[in-house]
C-alpha cells in the first residue's frame, strides 16, 4: 500500500550502516510533522538506493515536502515490526494549518 504524508521534513534522527553478504548497506532515518495546530509526526527510513538520493532530501530539510511511502511488516525472533520505508520526497508549498 503507497501512501503519502504532507509535513515539515525535520531532519535526520538515525543513521545505521553495517557489511552483509550482499556488501554494504546503508538506512537513514528521517521525521516530518504535520503544519496543523496539533501536528502528527512520522518517522520513516530510506535505504541505499539512488546515488545521490540522502543529499537531495538532506536539502529538503527544514521545507515543507510529500512524502510518498509504502508501509509494510516483517517478522524477527518471533515478533512483528512494522516498517515505514519511502521511495520519494517532493518540496511543495506550504499550507495553512489545519484545527
Amino acid at each position: 500500500m503507497d501512501m503519502e504524508f504532507v509535513g515539515t521534513l525535520k531532519g535526520v534522527v538515525d543513521t545505521r550502516e553495517g557489511n552483509s553478504a550482499n556488501g554494504h548497506w546503508e538506512r537513514r532515518v528521517y521525521l516530518v510533522e504535520e503544519v496543523a495546530s496539533f501536528p502528527k509526526k512520522m518517522v520513516f527510513e530510506i535505504a541505499d538506493g539512488e546515488v545521490g538520493r540522502y543529499a537531495k532530501w538532506d536539502a529538503l530539510v527544514g521545507k515543507n515536502v510529500v512524502v510518498k511511502f509504502g508501509i509494510d511488516a516483517s517478522e524477527r525472533n518471533g515478533r512483528w515490526f512494522n516498517n515505514i520505508a519511502a521511495w520519494d520526497i517532493a518540496g511543495v508549498e506550504p499550507k495553512e494549518p489545519q484545527g
